[in-house]
């Protein structure tokens, strides 16, 4: 990782560094993972520096984009930060969602990103413990998405309660 000590030796001696800059090494580093073909990803350190690169990325230039968050979200769950990818869902959620309210979405299924979203930060706040979090998130869940999340509750609070 000379490359990210190069990066951040820059910015400790004052220079700007570009958001492309970061954006580079970031999908370098997931193209170096995706080829690895590791199912351990959870402890792979090239994941924890993607999320890194991606949350900096984030502080340099903020967005509302839903895509955006959407991804950093994939790479939170993926490293196991559970919790940081359960709100960064709903950061994406609620970018659909607002793009719907403005009448202009960019995708024809929005509201289906926007929906499965809230289940995948459901199931993320799951997995970190914070099951109020997602049971408060369950009156935005329908169908078969309701149906998964509340089996995970059920099975997550029966096994904490052995």
């Amino acid at each position: 990782m000379s490359e990210i000590r190069e990066v951040v030796s820059r910015m400790m001696s004052g220079e700007d560094v570009e958001l492309d800059t970061l954006d580079d090494l970031q999908v370098r580093i997931a193209a170096e993972v995706a080829a690895a073909d590791d199912l351990q990803a959870e402890r792979d350190p090239r994941v924890a520096t993607r999320l890194d690169l991606l949350r900096a990325m984030r502080l340099l230039e903020p967005t509302d984009d839903p895509a955006v968050a959407w991804n950093r979200a994939c790479v939170a769950s993926e490293a196991g930060h559970y919790g940081e990818a359960a709100l960064d869902w709903l950061a994406a959620a609620r970018g659909f969602e607002e793009a719907i309210a403005a009448g202009k979405p960019d995708l024809p299924d929005e509201q289906d990103w926007a929906n499965t979203a809230i289940w995948h930060a459901c199931r993320d706040f799951i997995r970190s413990g914070a099951v109020v979090s997602a049971a408060v998130l369950l009156k935005r869940l329908t169908g078969e998405d309701r149906g998964e999340i509340l089996a995970m509750l059920n099975e997550h609070l029966g096994t904490a309660a052995d």
